[in-house]
C-alpha cells in the first residue's frame, strides 16, 4: 500500500463512478418523490388530527383521499426506489468488474507479479462490490438523506425554530462524537482487508500444492500459520467493534434526547395552548425525519471508511502497467499442419 491520500481516492472514486451518473441521478429522483410524500404525509396527519379535535372545520372526507393517496405514492416510489437500486447494482458490478478484469489481464507480465492470485479474485470480488454498493446504493441514499433533512428542517422551523436548534445541537454532538473514529476505522478496516488477501492467499497455496504441503511441511504447520493470519483478523475486528459501538453511543444519545425533547416540547404547549394536538402529531413524526437522516448520515461514515479502502486497492490494479500492443507476426508460405479424426482423453 503506498498509503494514497484521502484527496487522491476521492478522485479515484469519481472517476469510477463516471460511468454511472446517469443511474445515481433517476435514483435520486425516485428519492425526492419519496421525500416529497413522506413531508405530505406528516401535514395530513396534522391536518386530519386538528379536525378531529374541533381545532379545524376541513371537511374529513378530503383529507381521508388526500391521505390514501399520499400512502399509495409512497408505496409506489417505495417500490420502484428497491427494484431500481437493485437493477443499478447489477449492471454496475459487472461492468466495473469486466472493466478491471480486463485491465490486469492486459496487463504486463514479468513472471513476478506484485499480486497473487488469491489476492486479484479478493480485490475483483469483495472489494469491487463494496464500491459499487457506495456508488449505486449509499451515495444516492445520502443525497436523499441531505436533502430530507433540508426539507424537514424547514417545515419544522416554520412550526418550532427553537425545536428545531435544539434538535440539531443533540445531533451535532453525536456526528462529532462518532467521527473523532474516523481514522482510526481507516486503518483498521485496510488492515482487516489486506489480511483477508493473505488468508485467501495462504488456503489457495496450500490447496494447489496440497501433495507437498503434506510431504515437506505438515498440515499442523499450515493450519498454525491460518490461525495466526485469522487471529489478526478477529483482533482488528474486535477494535473496530468497539469504536463502532462508541461511535454509534454518541448518536443514540442525540437521537434519544432530542426525541423526549420534541415530546416535553409539544406537552408544554399544549399545556399552555399553543400547541395543537395536530402539531404535537407533526413535531413527532418531524423529529424522526430530521434526526434520522443526521443518524444515517453518522452511520455511513463507516461505510465510507471501508469502501475507500476497497477504492485505493482497486485503484492499484487500474494503474498496473500495460503490455505494448504490437502488430501482430505473420510467416509468410508457413507449413500447415492438419488433423483429422483425432481424439483424446
Amino acid at each position: 500500500m503506498d498509503g494514497r491520500s484521502f484527496k487522491v481516492c476521492l478522485k479515484g472514486l469519481r472517476t469510477m463512478m463516471r460511468p454511472h451518473r446517469a443511474k445515481v441521478l433517476v435514483s435520486v429522483l425516485i428519492g425526492l418523490v419519496r421525500i416529497a410524500a413522506s413531508l405530505s404525509f406528516v401535514w395530513v396527519c396534522k391536518a386530519l388530527v386538528d379536525i378531529a379535535t374541533g381545532h379545524s372545520d376541513a371537511p374529513l372526507s378530503l383529507y381521508v383521499g388526500i391521505m390514501i393517496g399520499i400512502i399509495l405514492v409512497q408505496i409506489a416510489s417505495g417500490l420502484s426506489a428497491s427494484y431500481w437500486e437493485n437493477l443499478t447494482l447489477v449492471k454496475a458490478q459487472n461492468s466495473m468488474r469486466s472493466d478491471v478484469f480486463g485491465h490486469v489481464l492486459r496487463s504486463s507480465w514479468t513472471g513476478r507479479e506484485e499480486f497473487h492470485s488469491a489476492d486479484l479474485i479478493n480485490r475483483l470480488e469483495d472489494d469491487i462490490q463494496i464500491v459499487v454498493d457506495l456508488l449505486c446504493s449509499r451515495f444516492p441514499a445520502v443525497v436523499i438523506t441531505v436533502c430530507q433533512l433540508i426539507a424537514a428542517s424547514v417545515y419544522l422551523v416554520r412550526m418550532a425554530p427553537k425545536l428545531l436548534w435544539l434538535l440539531l445541537a443533540l445531533m451535532v454532538v453525536g456526528v462529532f462524537g462518532s467521527k473523532m473514529f474516523f481514522k482510526t476505522l481507516r486503518t483498521l478496516t485496510d488492515a482487516i482487508r489486506r489480511r483477508d488477501s493473505d488468508v485467501q492467499q495462504h488456503m489457495q497455496e496450500n490447496l494447489l500444492n496440497r501433495v507437498l504441503v503434506l510431504t515437506l511441511f505438515g498440515t499442523e504447520r499450515v493450519l498454525e500459520r491460518l490461525g495466526i493470519l485469522q487471529k489478526d483478523i478477529y483482533d482488528n475486528t474486535i477494535k473496530r467493534l468497539n469504536y463502532n459501538a462508541i461511535a454509534r453511543g454518541f448518536m443514540s444519545f442525540g437521537f434519544t434526547f432530542g426525541y423526549g425533547a420534541a415530546f416535553i416540547w409539544s406537552i408544554i404547549g399544549i399545556k399552555d395552548g399553543t400547541v395543537t394536538y395536530g402539531m404535537m402529531t407533526a413535531f413527532l413524526q418531524l423529529v424522526g425525519q430530521v434526526q434520522r437522516p443526521i443518524a444515517e448520515l453518522a452511520a455511513n461514515v463507516p461505510a465510507f471508511i471501508h469502501a475507500m479502502t476497497s477504492v485505493e486497492r482497486l485503484m492499484e490494479l487500474e494503474e498496473l502497467p500495460l503490455e505494448a500492443e504490437e502488430e501482430p507476426v505473420v510467416i509468410a508460405e508457413a507449413p500447415a499442419l492438419n488433423l483429422k479424426d483425432v481424439s483424446f482423453a
